[in-house]
């Protein structure tokens, strides 16, 4: 469990907050003034940051981006030549 007390905060120095029409929240265009921030290390979850909203900067080698990993969840199924079905390396699934 992370200790909340230990999560740092960095206000944004610039809120959309007064502009925001809370009345007409449109999905995908509305965002928040903040974003939270955590790093996986060595099989664990680090201790989260709060921090202005910005771009994230992400390398073009990225497995995300080539197989689609931030779109799809879960496991490829395929239909062999006797009509069974098969799944694409169930061994490399990994545990939450």
């Amino acid at each position: 469990m992370i200790d909340t007390q230990l999560i740092e905060i960095e206000k944004t120095e610039n809120s959309r907050l007064t502009q925001t029409d809370f009345k007409n929240l449109a999905f995908g265009r509305t965002f928040s003034d903040h974003m939270v921030v955590m790093d996986f290390i060595d099989g664990k979850w680090e201790t989260p940051k709060i921090m202005p909203y910005q771009n994230l900067s992400v390398a073009p080698c990225a497995s995300m981006i080539h197989y689609g990993q931030s779109i799809f969840e879960g496991m490829k199924a395929f239909k062999n030549e006797e009509g069974r079905f098969g799944l694409y390396r169930p061994d490399k699934i990994l545990s939450a």
